[in-house]
């Protein structure tokens, strides 16, 4: 499971539009010493791995590792699972933009991968357009996918300030199985977050929950760490 500074900080927060997955789990025990050394030290070969001392620092919690963009302050969050660690990344995108405006991570959960990617322009841009953007980019990989229309999850209980956010989901066919992938994107504070979360279209309703989560946390995360606190 992912730690509690994402997903299900998010999801034990609020209630999500289904009974069955509004249950908070039950608390985990207490990391050992050694998993937090394993996890810190994990975060620490991402950020050297990506070259990224001076954009990204190290604030591992607990058995997780997890880096956190210094310009944005978007945190990438990469679970409690050690096998998934080496399959994980942080990106510097080179786009044009000056270094450090466009970054990202790519998480990998189960049989999900999420791609949490942030970018700060010259002039913000408006949520409409750029989620269209996003979107002509996704059907330019996969010009056969088709939009989803199976049951997905919406958060509640946001705050009346919580930033508006754009999803669009979709299906698409892959050699190793029908895919469910979502697209997600918010303008927070000039910066632009973008967020794809991509698995198996059997498991969709978990990919979707999962992409919920991570995307409300990305939003907090970005605004300063003060959307989802409790009152």
């Amino acid at each position: 499971m992912r730690g509690p500074q994402t997903r299900l900080a998010a999801l034990t927060a609020f209630l999500i539009a289904s009974p069955a997955w509004a249950q908070a789990p039950s608390p985990p025990a207490p990391p050992s010493p050694q998993a937090i050394a394993s996890a810190h030290m994990a975060a620490d070969r991402l950020i050297d791995s990506a070259d990224v001392g001076e954009l990204f620092q190290n604030v591992s919690e607990g058995a997780e590792p997890m880096v956190r963009d210094k310009a944005s302050g978007l945190k990438c969050s990469f679970g409690v699972a050690p096998g998934a660690w080496p399959k994980d990344q942080i990106l510097v995108f080179k786009t044009g933009l000056p270094r450090g405006d466009d970054v990202g991570c790519n998480l990998h959960f189960q049989t999900f991968l999420v791609s949490l990617d942030v970018s700060r322009m010259a002039k913000t841009p408006a949520l409409d357009a750029t989620t269209s953007y996003y979107v002509k980019s996704v059907l330019a990989v996969h010009p056969k996918a088709k939009p989803y229309t199976g049951d997905y999850f919406e958060p509640s209980k946001l705050r009346p300030d919580f930033p508006v956010f754009n999803t669009v989901r979709f299906v698409f066919d892959d050699p190793a199985g029908p895919l469910f992938s979502r697209l997600s994107v918010a303008i927070v504070n000039g910066w632009v977050i973008e967020e794809r979360v991509t698995g198996p279209a059997s498991d969709a309703q978990f990919g979707d929950l999962l992409a919920t989560g991570e995307m409300l946390a990305a939003i907090d995360n970005v605004h300063g760490g003060d959307l989802l606190r409790k009152p």
